[in-house]
């Protein structure tokens, strides 16, 4: 079975640039706990802060309730969190334009945490957001994310949480722009994640991010103006 979820809005604008800096996990975060001296990027008044958090062991979509970095409060764009498969993604972003390091802070009730860090320079400071699609499996047969709407000058995070430690992944994106893989975060799950700078008109495209084995994963898209 597949479970799914979407949320959009829309904007338009031209221009962007990414970039990944740091990676971050815990077995165990119950509370809030710091994850210190991490890179966030060079300080900038337009810097968006972009963190794809891989969850597992978690109990229901609201576990984790908030990340900040250095103080700065992000907003949590929740992927599917499958009902009884725990497993999921959520994709935190927001404006920290101070400092070159920074605390970051996860609350959660109980879960463990694998995260890649972007910096994005958004072409229009304030983050827009234009779609956010999601799903999960509770064995993994490398569904697509489907439809996920685009704007020219945007861009596109992704992630993949898989219970599994595959240390390799194969995405494909059926729009005319390339994705950037990041480097697959590996403990005791795994995280595939990674982005895609949007050059064409608004249109949809599909995304599949292709990983070995079936055990439970959970995909996110989201994507930006």
């Amino acid at each position: 079975m597949i479970l799914a979820n979407r949320l959009k809005t829309a904007a338009a604008t031209t221009g962007s640039s990414v970039e990944f800096v740091d990676s971050f996990e815990s077995i165990a975060v119950s509370g809030s706990q710091d994850f210190t001296g991490i890179n966030i990027g060079t300080a900038a008044s337009d810097r968006n802060i972009i963190i794809v958090l891989g969850l597992a062991n978690l109990s229901t979509i609201t576990n984790l309730t908030d990340v900040s970095v250095g103080g700065t409060h992000l907003t949590l764009y929740y992927g599917t969190d499958g009902g009884a498969t725990p497993i999921q993604t959520i994709i935190a972003a927001g404006l920290v334009t101070a400092g070159n390091t920074a605390t970051v802070t996860v609350t959660a009730s109980f879960c463990s945490v694998f995260a890649a860090v972007y910096k994005y320079n958004a072409p229009s400071t304030t983050l827009t957001l234009v779609d956010n699609v999601s799903n999960s499996e509770a064995s993994n047969s490398n569904a697509a994310l489907s439809d996920v709407e685009i704007q020219s000058g945007g861009v596109v995070f992704y992630g993949c949480s898989d219970r599994a430690s595959n240390t390799t992944s194969t995405v494909s994106w059926t729009g005319a722009d390339s994705p950037a893989e990041g480097s697959v975060i590996v403990g005791a799950r795994t995280l595939h994640h990674g982005y895609i700078i949007c050059t064409e008109s608004t249109t949809t495209d599909d995304l599949t991010i292709s990983i070995g084995g079936t055990d439970k994963v959970a995909r996110q898209a989201v994507s930006f103006i």
